[in-house]
């Protein structure tokens, strides 16, 4: 009589790769809702997008529940620029006592934005940066903020 060892071995091989590639789905899938926000949980994940490839950065960033916005601007110019208008959804920071001399080393600016909610709660807003360089040329850098109110 034979014993077929080497049967039982695939035979564990592929219920192991079947169940595998079913666990990293379900991983995948979780991960990508997760992402989008559909667990919840109460807290709102601050990050910054858009930025990639422009001389101007956010560095960091914070907007109050009164629509206080607060950045520090990174410069990735090399040379000095200047900050002609901030935006966001719409609605410009005005200059006020603000130095809008973007040196190599960055600056922070602040001004009411606009945008209010409830301390805690989640947004998502576009932020507009237009600057001009050294030798005049106007750019504008575009991206997207997310976090919870302060």
């Amino acid at each position: 009589m034979k014993i077929f060892k080497k049967r039982m071995g695939q035979s564990a091989t592929e219920y192991l790769m079947t169940y595998g590639w079913a666990i990293l789905a379900i991983v995948v899938v979780a991960g990508v809702l997760w992402n989008m926000g559909l667990f919840g949980g109460g807290s709102c994940g601050n990050s910054v997008t858009g930025f990639a490839g422009t001389q101007v950065s956010v560095k960091d960033w914070a907007l109050t529940d009164t629509g206080v916005l607060t950045l520090n601007l990174r410069n990735a110019a090399g040379e000095n620029i200047e900050l002609t208008s901030v935006s966001v959804d719409a609605g410009a920071i005005n200059q006020g006592t603000n130095d809008w001399n973007l040196s190599t080393a960055g600056v922070v600016i602040s001004g009411t934005a606009g945008p209010t909610g409830t301390p805690g709660a989640c947004y998502s807003y576009d932020l507009g940066i237009a600057y001009t360089t050294k030798d005049g040329v106007p750019h504008t850098a575009r991206g997207k903020i997310n976090g919870a109110y302060e």
